[in-house]
């Protein structure tokens, strides 16, 4: 299963995964501001990622300009000041897999939600 999404939005998450706020656009000024509640920072396919497998995974090719992403590897900077200066500490963010990589498998949840089988990749 394929998934696309409009990239580089934010999408601020409680604990659980569900969100804490709406998604903003990555045009919006606020995605460059702290997020003292958030349990996690991402995109919004990361937010659909997490929803349809319940892994805090993302594609790396969904992250550019206001994300503290390395380009020469795919991964996030260790630059702490590069990070912090976009408003986010590492432990926020998702973890990365290169583009085609496999994400999770569709969960049972997730399934009766949307007629897709169960542990599909």
């Amino acid at each position: 299963m394929g998934l696309c999404t409009i990239r580089f939005c934010r999408a601020v998450l409680k604990a659980d995964g569900s969100l804490a706020q709406p998604v903003m656009s990555w045009m919006d000024e606020r995605v460059g501001l702290p997020y003292a509640d958030a349990a996690r920072v991402t995109t919004s396919s990361g937010y659909i990622s997490h929803r349809m497998t319940g892994n805090f995974r993302d594609t790396a090719a969904n992250y550019a300009g206001m994300w503290p992403l390395d380009p020469d590897t795919w991964r996030w900077t260790d630059d702490y000041a590069e990070i912090t200066k976009l408003g986010l500490r590492r432990e926020l963010l998702f973890d990365l897999v290169l583009p085609g990589e496999i994400l999770g498998e569709v969960t049972a949840e997730a399934a009766r939600h949307t007629g897709i089988p169960a542990a599909s990749p």
